[in-house]
């Protein structure tokens, strides 16, 4: 969508891979630091770190290899605007959303954030800049990713519970909280 007229293959090719590669480290980082609560979750007790399938040494090499990796790749086979959202893509899920996850149940605010930036991360692969069209498709992804977070904390509602996540809906307080300001904010 970003492109202003035939769209690069090449640079279609090096943006995916290079936003692939970052979520591959943002999820190898999530798994790695999050063991000991998936280990308490149905959902997530038979990944690999949790098992033991997987070595530490190998998961963090791996997380270590893919984000940075990413991060490079970006900024030498397509711009620096991509390699910075890359950046801010990969912290604002490691860094923000998920130790909130176990502080607030408003972290869902900040997993829209990284759900958002990939189409966001796009625009600005095409384009070299930040214009109105990456915040509207940051906008409306984000716009989704709220709605989105409450239904998977819905569903795995007790799993989260007994990780010790606060999650909304793992307490029906902070879920009644969090879905009444999601409301008055659409309706204001």
């Amino acid at each position: 969508m970003g492109c202003l007229g035939d769209m690069p293959q090449a640079l279609f090719i090096h943006t995916v891979l290079g936003a692939f590669l970052i979520g591959a480290g943002a999820n190898a980082w999530n798994q790695y630091l999050e063991r000991e609560h998936d280990a308490k979750m149905k959902r997530t007790q038979d990944r690999p770190l949790v098992t033991g399938e997987l070595s530490l040494s190998v998961a963090m090499a791996f997380a270590l290899i893919t984000s940075v990796g990413g991060l490079v790749y970006l900024y030498i086979f397509v711009n620096t605007l991509a390699f910075l959202t890359g950046l801010v893509l990969w912290g604002s899920y490691v860094l923000v959303y998920r130790p909130l996850k176990r502080i607030t149940p408003y972290c869902v605010y900040a997993g829209g954030v990284s759900g958002a930036l990939p189409p966001f991360l796009g625009w600005v692969a095409a384009r070299n800049e930040i214009s109105l069209g990456a915040w509207i498709l940051f906008a409306i992804l984000y716009a989704w990713q709220v709605p989105h977070f409450l239904a998977i904390a819905w569903v795995y509602r007790t799993d989260y519970l007994a990780a010790g996540f606060k999650m909304p809906a793992a307490d029906d307080n902070a879920q009644a909280r969090l879905c009444l300001n999601v409301v008055n904010k659409n309706i204001a």
